[in-house]
């Protein structure tokens, strides 16, 4: 009877404890699957929009700010771009478009992120990833309470993001 009481106080502790340890365990980058405000900065080019990643390989971005940019919407899917603003819609193939553009450059950074394994490094910004894609350097920077996106910085494209109003999109 004791050596079972034993037994069962031993797993209970166990259990607990890693209970414990995992809730302190930071959370990795969300990179797929969200909605959420973007300010950016590429190459000279200040816009604020809202950013779209589903599932997979998809990413929407419609531009908020300046109001001369203002209702244009990208759409990329890995094969093409299309753009929308005022009824007018153009699609360009992917074999046109620079892989340094915002819309290609973004959507295989946060898919290179997504394989990280590193767990990242904790920072006074939160958790931070470098990595690289196609000769592209660039840290990511997420909360590590919960996964969400902070910054992108991408020093040779140069691309800088700052992720706001962050929403993980619900699974369908």
């Amino acid at each position: 009877m004791k050596r079972w009481l034993v037994c069962a106080f031993a797993a209970v502790f166990l259990l607990v404890g890693g209970c414990a340890a995992t809730a302190d365990a930071p959370q990795p980058p969300t990179t797929d699957g969200f909605s959420c405000r973007v300010t950016a900065d590429y190459d000279g080019l200040a816009f604020v929009g809202d950013l779209r990643r589903e599932t997979g390989k998809s990413l929407t971005l419609t531009v908020t700010d300046p109001a001369t940019l203002s209702g244009l919407t990208l759409a990329w899917d890995g094969k093409s771009l299309t753009a929308a603003m005022h009824g007018i819609t153009a699609t360009v193939d992917a074999n046109s478009i620079p892989q340094a553009a915002v819309m290609p450059l973004l959507l295989n950074v946060l898919d290179t992120a997504a394989k990280l394994t590193d767990g990242g490094e904790k920072t006074a910004d939160g958790l931070s990833f470098s990595g690289e894609w196609d000769g592209y350097q660039y840290t990511l920077v997420s909360d590590p309470e919960t996964g969400n996106l902070i910054s992108l910085t991408v020093p040779s494209a140069p691309l800088t993001l700052t992720f706001s109003n962050f929403h993980p999109l619900s699974p369908s």
